[in-house]
């Protein structure tokens, strides 16, 4: 079934379960009041959904593998906007701290090293 082969009230139940699933979700973790859900079923996808801003992206076309998606990108969303955000933020600093040192290491090696010349 594709995109094209549902009729407008299909797809507004489709949409309906996947909203109605959200709000669930939200309400049952406390998180993702700023989350919504747009149902966009596409076959050739390659992805079945993705969060983009405040939206998240539902590509499977069968109801319940999009209520499963759903689920996994709300879950995906939060595991990164809390866990591996501010992990790789962190991870940033570091890096930039120790580029600093090896940057200062350096001219002060290349430094001695032009006295010799």
């Amino acid at each position: 079934m594709t995109k094209t082969d549902l009729s407008p009230s299909q797809r507004s139940v489709v949409e309906a379960k996947l909203d109605e699933e959200l709000q669930r979700l939200k309400f049952e973790t406390g998180l993702g009041c700023e989350l919504s859900v747009k149902w966009a079923p596409n076959p050739d996808s390659d992805k079945h959904g993705e969060v983009l801003g405040t939206v998240i992206y539902v590509y499977d076309v069968c109801e319940d593998r999009a209520l499963l998606t759903l689920k996994h990108e709300f879950l995906d969303h939060h595991i990164t906007k809390e866990v591996i955000d501010p992990l790789v933020k962190y991870i940033n600093v570091q890096k930039c701290l120790i580029e600093d040192l090896v940057y200062d290491r350096k001219e002060r090696l290349v430094k001695r090293f032009l006295r010799l010349f």
